[in-house]
């Protein structure tokens, strides 16, 4: 024996005649807030305990890496390319918001003193300029009721110092493209103070 069916009620479309009813009709169908996403440089600055970070929910990379096209025999494939400093990536207005109030409310703590040490690199005989740190990131926003609580202690610093953030439109584009070893970074925490981001 076969269910019953359920009638579902369509409605019926708008009777359009004329242009500015058609101008009408479209509008009310559009979304009433598009925001525009802009291409923006980012990642986590050489002293930050971590290569990766996430912060509302954009991730931030110490160094990438493009694919670019390569051959093995007669096969066309992808291979990875030299490091490069940052990413780009395209972020909505609302991004950025976010991204700032993540930023006030979230610090780094150090288990131990970061510091800068010599240290010689073992592939290519040279000395190298090494961080050494480690840290952990805490929040100081409320989770819930059984969370435990944020107690600020001395040597708390903000995220916002160990990341980066930059309208990649503002910079220089032979910079952008390159290997961006050598663009002048401005922390989240120091483009809030001055209003930059």
């Amino acid at each position: 024996m076969a269910r019953p069916r359920k009638v579902v009620a369509v409605p019926e479309a708008p009777v359009v005649e004329t242009a500015a009813q058609i101008k009408t009709v479209v509008s009310e169908q559009k979304p009433k807030s598009v925001s525009k996403a802009k291409p923006y440089f980012l990642g986590t600055t050489d002293d930050c305990p971590y290569w990766n970070l996430n912060l509302a929910g954009v991730t931030f990379h110490r160094e990438t890496a493009e694919l670019m096209a390569g051959k093995r025999g007669d096969d066309d494939i992808l291979t990875q390319g030299p490091p490069v400093r940052g990413h780009l990536e395209m972020l909505t207005p609302e991004a950025i918001e976010r991204i700032k109030k993540a930023a006030k409310t979230k610090v780094i703590r150090w288990n131990y003193p970061p510091r800068w040490e010599e240290v010689k690199n073992e592939n290519t005989g040279r000395m190298e300029r090494v961080f050494k740190g480690n840290g952990r990131i805490y929040s100081s926003s409320p989770r819930g009721p059984e969370a435990p609580q944020f107690v600020p202690q001395d040597g708390d610093e903000p995220i916002g110092k160990y990341i980066y953030c930059m309208d990649a439109s503002t910079l220089d584009p032979t910079f952008v493209l390159g290997d961006r070893k050598n663009i002048p970074v401005k922390t989240v925490h120091e483009a809030m103070e001055d209003g930059t981001l």
